[in-house]
């Protein structure tokens, strides 16, 4: 996963942050459908205390997007629009998010590039989404 942010005086990409993890994703998991639905990010976001609303929701094939704007803890004075793409294939799962969290009327951009393989079976040591 690779987080990037803009410099706020230069406006040029910074990568904020570069991580690789392993995660089981389970069959009950998959039959969601989580990486070509809007419902599992919005429930995500739900669970953390958001309210939330989908838009802009298009799917192709094995491609969709969707984006999602919250109002977080119930405060009218802070706010995050989510803009996602994912695509799917048998091996892997490449996600792009941007996301603007906006508060006081002061907003932070950050852009997420995310990039799932395939590596084969579970192990008990993997979290489980």
């Amino acid at each position: 996963m690779k987080l990037v942010s803009p410099n706020p005086i230069t406006s040029k990409p910074i990568v904020i942050q570069e991580s690789v993890s392993r995660i089981c994703f389970t069959a009950e998991f998959l039959a969601k459908d989580p990486f070509l639905d809007s419902r599992v990010d919005k429930e995500n976001s739900e669970k953390k205390g958001y309210a939330c609303s989908v838009y802009d929701e298009t799917r192709l094939g094995n491609t969709a997007s969707w984006k999602l704007a919250c109002h977080i803890d119930g405060k009218s004075t802070v706010s995050m629009d989510r803009e996602m793409k994912t695509t799917v294939s048998s091996t892997k799962v490449i996600s792009e998010v941007k996301q603007v969290l906006t508060a006081d009327g002061k907003s932070a951009v950050t852009d997420l590039f995310v990039e799932s393989l395939l590596v084969g079976e579970c192990t008990d040591e993997m979290p489980k989404p």
